[in-house]
This record gives structure tokens, C-alpha cells and sequence, in this order.
């Protein structure tokens, strides 16, 4: 699961009654939470994040596991909420690893994707958008101070090692005011209680509250209107599903062999993904739950390492375990090509639509008094919402070569989504949206860039690519 940017807000349930936060909320469990975007969520509980029992929800959606009042709607708030495939709690999402002691073999923890790799001995060794090797930790990262930065992303952060525009609410502007620190961005608002009353943070922005089109003791969950003392679908909160269990006074109520509780939700533990043999236990990426354990299953997959992938189409792995692409590349049918939108010239994976080498078709060079390249053709300035880079007039939001800024280039694993290379896996047993494979923090189902033929599950909360 990813920081919720669908309905973002932050709401409390005291004695039945749904009641907007506005700087401290507590109820009966004695949870308090910070919501200015400042300061640090703190619970009974000293998990550093309110859990679902204890009443917090994002614009009347109760958070399916825990909130956190910076990022909202997270898997965890401390490691003990992750499980053994992903052990460290990394910014409200259960990762690989969180630093250098959570490897093993000689690894390192990469703050980029957070996966445990091969130490780097100089920037040689570094790619995409870690680029730079830090000495110290022997990690490949986006920057190590703020003279790596460039100026749109003035800040290196700490936790991410990634050129940011904000680590907190100081560094961002009367406009948009408030610092998401899930991905460094300034934003009009994260929760609710940061915008106007009768207002909810959504997508960022603040809109009229959803739940008031609502009658009175129901509350809205994805546009629609639901009693959660009853729907077993969204019993206690939106979203939270009893399965087979019956939903009582907002609590549900399992029943059937082998069915158990967990989060609040009813599951049969010998074929959930999520609570394969208990609570909490997650198969990893491509694994299905086959009588409590988690096992690769379907045509086409390979055991790599700890995980299950497609040989014929991930980029890590393409053709056979550890045969990895270059950033400009993709995997098709087990061999690495260029990604869709880039074609090979000269020797090289190039974007004939922003190449001034190569603009419009190998070979054009764009010169003289049209030294620009835009969509193909030689201009004399870049417009239609272009940036230049260089010669070349490219995208932001969506350029995989030059992703939120001129320097980043997004690595094979990932797809530049509104100015962000965030990663991707591909769907595994999936020919279209929506698909089973993508869950957790890869829950985002899209088409691939440009080839709608290759389902993929994409990370973080911008959206598709």
C-alpha cells in the first residue's frame, strides 16, 4: 500500500460520532497526533503512528493498517510492523532494508529503492538516478550534499539521498505551503486540518469535504456513501473488508474454519498474500499463498534470489537471473531493447522526438537558427509546457530521460510519473488492468509507456506514468 493522495485528511472517531482534527485529536486510547506537517505523530502505543483501532482515518477512510498525520494512510510506523521479506519501516512503507545493517553477504543498502546491493567503489559503478557513489556508506545515491542538486530540487534529503524541493513546511513557498515528505514536493496540503473547515485534501488540493454529501451517519468511501456500524465491506472504516465474517457495530465478526482477524479484517491465512500463514506475513513479488506458504506459481516464472520474476519481461532479469538492462532500455521477449519512445541510433538508445543529433529521424542535426529539438523538429525556442535541456525541448513530468529535472534519468525498473522515477514490477499473470499482482506498496496498476500489451504494478502515489 502507498501514502493515500487519493482523499487525503485526517479524521477521529469518538463515541460513534465522526468529528474533523483540528491540531490534537484523542479518544478514549490516548492518541495524539501533530497534524501542522512539522512535528511527529505520536501514539499510545509509542509506535509513532495511530493504529486503525485507534480511530484515525483520511477523509472518513479509515487507514486500512495504520496514520500517520505527515503521510497519511502507511503500512508501519516502527520495523516491528513489517514482515520478513520486507523487515524495515521506511517512511510509512515496509522496504528491504533501511540501512547497511539490515543486508547481508556484503550488501548495501541503496536509500534510492531501498534493496540491498553490490557496494560501489566510484561513480563509475553508479547509474539512473543514483548517480553518485557515497564513500561512506559505499551506496549509489541521487546526492550527498546540496551542491549535487540541481536548482528546481535545491535539497538532498536525508532519508532518501535524492534531490528534494522540501524536507519540511519552511522550505516551501505561500502558494503551496505545506512539504509532502513522502516524495518532497510542496503541496497545498497533506490532511485535512491544513485546509479551510469544510475543506478535505485531495490530490493535494483542498476541496469541498466529500463526506458532506453524505447522510448523517454515513460517511463517504470512493464516492460512495456507506454505514460503517454494518457494510461488511467497509466495516469500522472504508475499506476495511470482513470477507467472509459478518460486520457488528463496526466490527467484524469471522466465522469459518481456519478464517482469523487480522488488521480488523477476516482472512483465511492458507491462501491470503498478505497473512500467508499468519498475520502480517507477505509473499513477495510473483509468489501466491499455497496452503500457508508462499511459493512462485504460473508459466514463465523464475526463482531469483528470494523473489519470482518473468524472465521474458523484467528488466533485472531479463532473459535469466541477474541480466539486468541499461537505463534506456526495457525487457521484451527476454532480451533488452530500447524503451518504447526511444530508438536506437548511433549506437545508442535515443528520444528522436528531443535529440538535436536526432531529431525527428537519425542523423538530423539541429543547427543554425533553429538549434532546438521539440517533437521531432528543429525550433528556435522550446514551448507547449517544454523545458530545455541542452538543445533539447523535453517533458518533466513524464521524460524518462530527463525526469523532474535535466539530470535525472530514470533506471530500467522505473517510469518517470509527474516529474518522479518511481519503480515498477511487471503484472505478473495479468494482460490489462486491474491485476492481483499488484499489492503493497506496488499497488498502481498501468500499461507500460507507450506499449499497452505489458501490464506493470508501479510504486508510490503519483499514479501511472
Amino acid at each position: 500500500m502507498t501514502t493515500m493522495k487519493g482523499l487525503n485528511g485526517l479524521w477521529l472517531a469518538c463515541g460513534g460520532l465522526w468529528a474533523a482534527v483540528a491540531l490534537v485529536a484523542a479518544c478514549s486510547g490516548g492518541d495524539k497526533t501533530d497534524v501542522t506537517g512539522n512535528g511527529t505523530t505520536t501514539a499510545s502505543s509509542g509506535t509513532g503512528g495511530i493504529q486503525n483501532g485507534g480511530g484515525c482515518a483520511v477523509a472518513g477512510q479509515t487507514c486500512p493498517v495504520k496514520c500517520d498525520a505527515n503521510l497519511g494512510c502507511v503500512d508501519c510506523t516502527a520495523n516491528t510492523d513489517c514482515g520478513i521479506a520486507k523487515p524495515a519501516c521506511v517512511a510509512g512503507h515496509c522496504e528491504e532494508c533501511g540501512s547497511n545493517t539490515d543486508c547481508k553477504n556484503g550488501l548495501v543498502c541503496f536509500p534510492s529503492n531501498h534493496k540491498c546491493q553490490a557496494a560501489c567503489a566510484s561513480n563509475q559503478d553508479c547509474k539512473g538516478n543514483a548517480p553518485i557513489c557515497d564513500t561512506t556508506t559505499k551506496a549509489c545515491v541521487g546526492c550527498v550534499t546540496k551542491a549535487d542538486c540541481p536548482q528546481t530540487k535545491p535539497i538532498c534529503s536525508a532519508t532518501s539521498q535524492q534531490c528534494v524541493a522540501c524536507e519540511k513546511n519552511a522550505d516551501c513557498g505561500v502558494a503551496a505551503p505545506v512539504c509532502d515528505v513522502a516524495n518532497g514536493t510542496c503541496v497545498q496540503c497533506v490532511v485535512d486540518p491544513q485546509c479551510k473547515t469544510g475543506e478535505a485534501c485531495v490530490d493535494n488540493h483542498c476541496v469541498t469535504n466529500p463526506n458532506a454529501m453524505c447522510p448523517k451517519g454515513q460517511v463517504n468511501c470512493g464516492g460512495n456513501c456507506f454505514d460503517l456500524s454494518s457494510s461488511a465491506q467497509h466495516c469500522g472504516g472504508c475499506n476495511i473488508n470482513c470477507g467472509s465474517g459478518a460486520c457488528t457495530s463496526g466490527k467484524c465478526t469471522c466465522s469459518g474454519a481456519g478464517i482469523i482477524s487480522c488488521g480488523g479484517s477476516c482472512v483465511d491465512p492458507s491462501k491470503d498474500p498478505n497473512n500467508c500463514g499468519g498475520c502480517g506475513k507477505q509473499c513477495n513479488n510473483g509468489q501466491q499463498c499455497v496452503s500457508g506458504n508462499c511459493a512462485c506459481s504460473g508459466a514463465g516464472l523464475q526463482t531469483c534470489g528470494n523473489q519470482c520474476v518473468a524472465t521474458a519481461s523484467d528488466p533485472n532479469h531479463c532473459g535469466g537471473c541477474g541480466k539486468g538492462c541499461g537505463d534506456t532500455q526495457y525487457c521484451q521477449s527476454g532480451n533488452c531493447v530500447c524503451k518504447p519512445g526511444l530508438t536506437f541510433a548511433n549506437g545508442q538508445c535515443r528520444d528522436l522526438q528531443s535529440d538535436p543529433q536526432n531529431c525527428g529521424m537519425p542523423g538530423t542535426q539541429c543547427m543554425g537558427q533553429t538549434p532546438l529539438c521539440q517533437a521531432g523538429k528543429c525550433v528556435a525556442n522550446c514551448g507547449n509546457g517544454t523545458n530545455k535541456c541542452g538543445n533539447a525541448c523535453v517533458n518533466f513530468d513524464s521524460n524518462p530521460l530527463h525526469c523532474g529535472d535535466c539530470q535525472t534519468v530514470c533506471a530500467a525498473d522505473e517510469v518517470c510519473v509527474k516529474g518522479n522515477c518511481n519503480a515498477w514490477h511487471v503484472g505478473l499473470g495479468c494482460q490489462s488492468c486491474p491485476c492481483n499482482s499488484c499489492f503493497g506498496n506496488f499497488d498502481k496498476c498501468c500499461a507500460y509507456p507507450q506499449n499497452a500489451q505489458l501490464t506493470i504494478c508501479v510504486e508510490g502515489g503519483g499514479g501511472c506514468p
